[in-house]
């Protein structure tokens, strides 16, 4: 039996080569530029192999040894473009028009139970490049993330930790809801979004219905272009309200000669707040996000037909949600004393407390037997250090922000802040500007918490609580653990047709992605180009070891249950 599994896995491995070697669409050739008749969805995937020159030029395997042979100046070109070390680009790589939809709040598996009643989104991944995962930075809210796709930066770097900031040095907060106070420069110095590159470099950009389009520094040339981020107090934007929005940023880019429109809605995630994500209104959500993509995509396809224009669609979300309903409440004003705090920032996933001066081992002591939370200090605050305090762990690229809160505290999978004092308290500010008590959803978790296994038991394990409790975790882990992640589409003359990308992916891979779209010369940022490349027609290979990598554990997990 192992010698026959071995043999399917051998078996297995070399087909992963074969069609690594040559899974990708030739983007010169006939079928790549063809028009569909209609919405109907045809799966069979056309593989053409490219040549062996290309393919040795454009191997992943051999990407550091091809950095290697270059000197310092090639170099640094292509570390910050690595696109233009690949054949295709040097041939000479066409720019299209960019049409960026946003959908706020689509998690990455909101689309699954209702797959048949959803043709758009049925279309594109039949006609595009779907990305079942995408990791958001934390913590998981508009502004963090908003930002970080439109810098390539993560919250640490970038400056804006939270949909509300508080800058102990100026006394002042940064507040989401208030635009006199999100507009101040300081907030934004170390964020150059992709927008302010591009004017540089002539390219005409509108935004509708997005954040921060007229930041100080960063704005726009026209103020027509920007249409800001306006949220309303109750409710959800009405269907029409965001078909017209959508017919205009599209309009823009083939009548108007716009190089790219970005758009914006938030309503999936406000009906997931108010109904729930798994809500009969949600499902009425859905298929109306999916009729305005429809009218949009036979709009794209038209003027393909008709006159030639062909563009590329970038279907986006920020981060998920998690369902309240089947959390347990972690109660702040159980625990955290009023008078040792100067503000509270806290949401559904995570709490920012700014304390009095000396008051950080009061606060951390009365907080020591919160459930579910994970406690960190931004830094050590004073010599000797407070025992038992955790520095903010690095691959949150949160804690060294100049906005990063002393006391951090991060809500375990299945878990949930509330505060009973929030609508009388001026010190508790509460992000998600709605009562605990009617939230269905919540936000601002940590997109990879640490992982909790199953513990090892066999016949001479005495069943102690500490295993239970594991147990437990483990389950809940695993049901919760993914949340906040979310999803993404790609079509148009750039992307592999019918192709899924299989790796996760991180928002500030997106970033160096719209560069390359535009055609414009990145910042410095933190994206992973190597991430996003397999699905793009310039790429003429997909990431080996990643296909190989998942079969092998496919494979191995089979044996393991045999």
């Amino acid at each position: 039996m192992i010698l026959r599994s071995v043999g399917i896995l051998v078996l297995l491995l070399a087909t992963a080569v074969h069609l690594g070697r040559g899974s990708a669409v030739n983007p010169d050739s006939d079928e790549s530029d063809q028009v569909e008749d209609d919405f109907e969805i045809e799966f069979k995937v056309n593989r053409v192999h490219v040549s062996d020159d290309e393919e040795a030029e454009d191997d992943y395997d051999d990407y550091d040894y091809y950095l290697d042979q270059l000197s310092p100046v090639e170099r640094e070109t292509i570390e910050k473009e690595p696109f233009k070390r690949l054949s295709q680009w040097k041939k000479g790589w066409r720019r299209h028009p960019l049409f960026v939809i946003i959908l706020g709040g689509l998690r990455w598996d909101f689309l699954k139970a209702h797959q048949k009643n959803l043709t758009s989104f049925a279309y594109l991944r039949a006609h595009g490049t779907s990305i079942p995962f995408i990791d958001p930075v934390f913590p998981t809210e508009d502004y963090p993330v908003w930002t970080s796709l439109a810098t390539g930066r993560y919250p640490e770097d970038h400056g804006i930790m939270g949909n509300y900031m508080y800058d102990l040095k100026n006394a002042r907060i940064f507040n989401a809801s208030d635009h006199q106070t999100t507009q101040m420069a300081e907030w934004w110095k170390d964020a150059t979004p992709f927008w302010s590159t591009a004017a540089k470099h002539g390219k005409k950009i509108a935004f509708y219905n997005w954040h921060d389009c007229k930041l100080p520094g960063a704005a726009l040339e026209n103020p027509n272009d920007c249409r800001p981020y306006t949220p309303i107090q109750t409710g959800a934007p009405s269907k029409s309200k965001i078909a017209r929005e959508f017919d205009e940023a599209f309009t823009k880019l083939y009548k108007n000669g716009y190089h790219a429109t970005v758009v914006y809605t938030d309503l999936i995630r406000r009906v997931a707040e108010a109904h729930g994500p798994n809500s009969e209104k949600m499902v009425r959500a859905l298929r109306d996000i999916d009729d305005i993509l429809q009218a949009k995509l036979t709009d794209v396809r038209s003027k393909q037909e008709r006159a030639n224009i062909r563009m590329n669609v970038l279907v986006l979300s920020d981060y998920g949600m998690t369902d309240t309903g089947k959390t347990t409440e972690i109660v702040l004003d159980d625990y955290i004393d009023m008078d040792d705090v100067q503000y509270i920032i806290y949401s559904a996933g995570y709490t920012s407390i700014i304390p009095f001066a000396l008051k950080h081992e009061e606060i951390l002591h009365d907080i020591r037997d919160m459930e579910g939370v994970d406690t960190y200090l931004a830094k050590q605050v004073q010599d000797p250090p407070i025992f038992g305090a955790k520095i903010i762990p690095e691959k949150l690229k949160y804690g060294k922000g100049d906005n990063t809160q002393d006391i951090l505290l991060v809500a375990k999978p299945s878990f949930r802040f509330v505060s009973h004092l929030a609508d009388e308290e001026e010190k508790i500010i509460r992000v998600h500007n709605m009562d605990d008590n009617l939230l269905k959803a919540g936000a601002g978790y940590n997109p990879k918490p640490k992982e909790i296994f199953y513990p090892y038991i066999d016949k001479r394990t005495i069943m102690t609580q500490k295993i239970r409790d594991t147990i437990r975790d483990y389950k809940l882990y695993h049901e919760f653990k993914w949340d906040m992640r979310t999803q993404a589409f790609a079509l148009g003359p750039d992307f592999k047709k019918n192709f899924v990308l299989h790796n996760s992916v991180e928002a500030v891979d997106f970033y160096q992605l719209l560069c390359f779209l535009m055609q414009i010369p990145p910042e410095e940022h933190e994206g992973d180009w190597m991430q996003i490349e397999p699905m793009l027609k310039i790429s003429s290979a997909y990431r080996l070891e990643t296909q190989i990598m998942t079969l092998v554990l496919s494979i191995l997990s089979l044996i393991y249950l045999r």
